[in-house]
C-alpha cells in the first residue's frame, strides 16, 4: 500500500531533526530518523501494525526504543502519515 506523508509529518520529520542535531549531533539525528522511515516502511506491508489511535479514524505506531508515535489512517488506496510526536506530548 502506498504511504502519503501529510504536511505536518513533513514538518515534524524536519524539525525532530533539527532537535536532535542542535542537542546532540548528527549522527544521532540520522539514526533516530532512520529507525522512524523504517516503521514507516513496515506500514506497507502490515497497515494494521498500530494499534487503534486516540482520535477517531487514527492508528498509532510505536518506534522501538525512541519516544516517538507515527499517527496515521488507513484509507482504500494508501496510508497517510498524520504526524509523528514525541511521546511526552499531549493531543
Amino acid at each position: 500500500m502506498k504511504i502519503l506523508l501529510t504536511p505536518t509529518a513533513n514538518h515534524d520529520i524536519k524539525y525532530i531533526y533539527s532537535y536532535i542535531v542542535e542537542n546532540s549531533d548528527t549522527s544521532t539525528a540520522k539514526k533516530v530518523l532512520s529507525s522512524i522511515e523504517n516503521m514507516i516502511d513496515h506500514l506497507e506491508k502490515f497497515s494494521e501494525l498500530g494499534k487503534v489511535g486516540r482520535v477517531k479514524n487514527t492508528r498509532e505506531l510505536t518506534v522501538p526504543k525512541l519516544p516517538f508515535i507515527i499517527i496515521y489512517k488507513l484509507y482504500k488506496t494508501h496510508i497517510a502519515i498524520v504526524s509523528i510526536m514525541h511521546t511526552s506530548k499531549k493531543w
